[in-house]
């Protein structure tokens, strides 16, 4: 038997209901942590068997090679830099339930992780800067055609 709570807007709702909404929240939280997942998965297999290639190739020097090395480089920091970014916000919505603490601590916490997330935008300019040549080479170009204006 069903039991029923009253809240206080008046509406009364059964113990059921309750559980179906939460279940419905909990599943779409789920599914929302799993696709994260598997996507920073895939990237991070895929950044793997990318490491594992250019350490193979490593002994060979031509221009070429060292261009696409550094190129590989630039793209799996940028890629690392995502994955550390971005993964912690689904692994606070999926482990939040089962961590009690007050609902201020929740959302400083929240809030925090997603400045992180949104900081990944700006780190890319930053990761570009160290890991690429060809980009740091551009930069100094454009700065000194706006200083020659």
């Amino acid at each position: 038997m069903a039991k029923l709570v009253q809240r206080r807007d008046g509406l009364v709702r059964t113990s059921a209901n309750v559980y179906l909404s939460a279940l419905a929240v909990g599943d779409s939280l789920v599914l929302m942590f799993a696709s994260v997942a598997v996507y920073s998965g895939v990237v991070l297999v895929s950044n793997w068997a990318i490491i594992r290639t250019v350490w193979r190739d490593l002994m060979q020097t031509s221009t070429r090679d060292l261009i696409v090395r550094h190129t590989t480089v630039m793209c799996l920091a940028v890629s690392f830099a995502f994955v550390v970014c971005v993964f912690p916000v689904p692994v606070f919505y999926v482990t939040i339930p089962n961590w009690p603490m007050p609902l201020q601590d929740q959302f400083d916490i929240l809030q925090c992780l997603l400045l992180l997330r949104y900081a990944n935008h700006a780190v890319n300019f930053f990761l570009y800067s160290l890991t690429g040549a060809h980009f740091r080479c551009e930069l100094v170009a454009l700065f000194r055609s706006f200083i020659q204006r």
